[in-house]
């Protein structure tokens, strides 16, 4: 069941796995357990939260796939899209309209180079 905030919201993106038949399974974890302050949440004002929500969050499955064909392996695609979705977050105030799909998906991709980048090193 999804929280109407947005540490709950968090708190299942943060956790989502990928069961084998490529359908989402979504768990949480106590709120208690991270202060919003170390989720990064703390950046946006509740109005903001609930856009944020409601254009970015459904195409969380897009940023995966994104991150899964650039990465051929789901493990870092996992990883890439929690940290791309993060960076959205905290940039989100930045965004100034038009295609939400496009700027999440550059997002996703960036932080894809950079994980990549990492790796090679």
């Amino acid at each position: 069941m999804l929280d109407s905030t947005i540490s709950g919201c968090f708190a299942v993106i943060y956790y989502k796995t990928l069961t084998s038949k490529n359908k989402s399974t979504l768990r949480t974890v106590p709120s208690n357990e991270f202060s919003d302050r170390e989720k990064g949440l703390d950046v946006l004002n509740a109005e903001d939260r609930a856009r944020f929500e409601q254009i970015v969050l459904p195409h969380l499955d897009a940023a995966f796939n994104l991150a899964a064909w650039i990465l051929s392996s789901r493990t870092d695609a996992e990883e890439v899209t929690q940290d791309a979705m993060l960076r959205a977050f905290r940039f989100f105030e930045s965004f100034n309209g038009g295609d939400v799909r496009a700027w999440l998906l550059q997002i996703v991709r960036n932080t894809c180079y950079t994980w990549l980048e990492k790796i090679a090193e």
